[in-house]
């Protein structure tokens, strides 16, 4: 392998990778970047579509103590300290820098029905989003619909809160009333996390397929997919707490799902 030198800060390419880190950028180009060597390896398994290679010193020396295949087909590219500090956005970065296309589409039915579907409705932060697709990934719902205006499932935050595992996701942007619409089409039981129902997370019994609708943190589910829901469903805890962070909630209901659907098995 033989790394080709950027050195000048003002390189165009630099610039280009650097405005990913900003949605706008990632948006106009349907491009984004995959920081960490961790990331780097999920994504290789995956098969995720990656463009090119973006390694510091310190990178390089890392692939070359034994990782040498994972480059392959790809092109390598060496920069200087200061432009690779232009496109990381970590304060210890591990010197790996990918750059990937995005893979989310806008046709609900791409999706498998057979298979478990979760819906996030408007949740902002992308530290949240990342750890929800993490659990997501260990509990088998590997296919997520965006209900939001602007789904950025590739946000620097959502890859590295979810340790990478984002990249093995099948992504739908939609609307709550097309993806309701869909769910209902292919049979697939819509359940509610919301703490405003009697009905208890653990003492209902899920059927297969399921769609798992969790909303924002400051709003909770809209009213919309608490009316149109084929169940509603609340966490227990104690009463002196009155919700949990959404991140943490996703975790609870999934795992109960995955639980029942092992135990059913």
């Amino acid at each position: 392998m033989k790394p080709f030198a950027i050195q000048s800060k003002d390189n165009p390419r630099v610039k280009h990778l650097a405005g990913l880190k900003e949605a706008k950028g990632r948006r106009k180009s349907s491009e984004f970047l995959i920081e960490g060597f961790h990331e780097f390896k999920v994504a290789r398994e995956h098969g995720f579509e990656l463009k090119g290679l973006y390694v510091n010193t310190k990178g390089l020396q890392l692939l070359k103590a034994g990782y040498l295949e994972l480059t392959a087909g790809l092109s390598v590219f060496e920069l200087s300290e200061v432009a690779f500090k232009k496109i990381s956005q970590r304060e210890n970065p591990d010197g790996i820098v990918v750059l990937a296309n995005q893979k989310i589409s806008t046709d609900l039915n791409e999706l498998d029905p057979q298979n478990n579907i979760l819906v996030l409705e408007s949740i902002e932060k992308p530290g949240n989003n990342g750890a929800i697709l993490r659990s997501a990934a260990a509990f088998d719902f590997n296919q997520v619909v965006f209900n939001s205006e602007k789904p950025d499932p590739f946000h620097p935050h959502v890859i590295r809160n979810s340790r990478g595992h984002s990249l093995g996701m099948k992504f739908v942007g939609s609307d709550n009333e097309a993806t309701l619409e869909w769910a209902k089409v292919n049979h697939s039981n819509v359940c509610v996390a919301t703490p405003d129902c009697d009905q208890m997370l653990g003492e209902f019994p899920f059927k297969t397929p399921i769609t798992i609708v969790l909303g924002s943190e400051h709003h909770g589910v809209s009213d919309f997919w608490k009316k149109n829901a084929d169940q509603n469903l609340r966490i227990p805890m104690n009463p002196i707490v009155d919700s949990l962070n959404v991140s943490i909630s996703a975790s609870i209901v999934l795992y109960e799902v995955f639980k029942q659907m092992r135990e059913n098995h």
